[in-house]
């Protein structure tokens, strides 16, 4: 078993099987939740942003901030990133 010794990201499928590591929004769950297409997709281009710059805090940063004006759920995720205080497992 692999200790998870940061912060998961909400909304994702993590996995620990040697590195803990998120490897997408979890969609299906979402929707089940009653999460709107709309919110899902949201989640999904936010996660998009955070992979694509995973090495770049400040790009990741701004690009949520952006898409967060308009999506409520991508300020949730954004809240989290920012407020960590052990790190992320992420993209």
């Amino acid at each position: 078993m692999t200790p998870v010794n940061k912060d998961v990201l909400p909304f994702t499928w993590t996995s620990s099987d040697r590195d803990t590591k998120a490897y997408k929004i979890n969609g299906v769950g979402l929707s089940q939740k009653g999460y709107s297409a709309e919110r899902v997709a949201s989640l999904q281009k936010a996660y998009r942003i955070l992979h694509r710059n995973r090495h770049d805090h400040a790009a990741v940063l701004a690009g949520l901030g952006e898409l967060a004006e308009s999506a409520p759920d991508v300020r949730v995720l954004l809240d989290f990133i920012t407020s960590s205080k052990a790190g992320i497992h992420g993209a």
